[in-house]
């Protein structure tokens, strides 16, 4: 809880802003125009993050669910198999 409190106060004092007739002014006095598009990218990002969660669970959820039925030898057996592809950097670098 006491983290979560300093996440917040510390995003709160970084991004103080008075705006202005369209002008950001930041915690360290910089003054910026506000550009439309960056807010479009962020709507581009979540709609594609929207779009794999919602592409990627009627797959995912029943194959956690086939996984963790399976006796134990062949569930960390599948276990393995799931999480090598986030090993592949470190097998690379070796």
């Amino acid at each position: 809880m006491v983290s979560c409190f300093e996440h917040v106060t510390h995003l709160h004092c970084s991004c103080r802003t008075a705006v202005h007739r369209g002008v950001l002014g930041w915690a360290d006095g910089t003054i910026e125009e506000f550009d439309p598009v960056y807010l479009a990218i962020i709507l581009r990002s979540f709609k594609l993050a929207g779009r794999t969660v919602l592409l990627t669970l009627p797959v995912c959820y029943p194959a956690a669910f086939w996984v963790a039925r399976q006796p134990e030898r062949m569930r960390d057996f599948c276990l393995f198999l799931i999480t090598l592809p986030f090993f592949t950097s470190l097998i690379v670098r070796l």
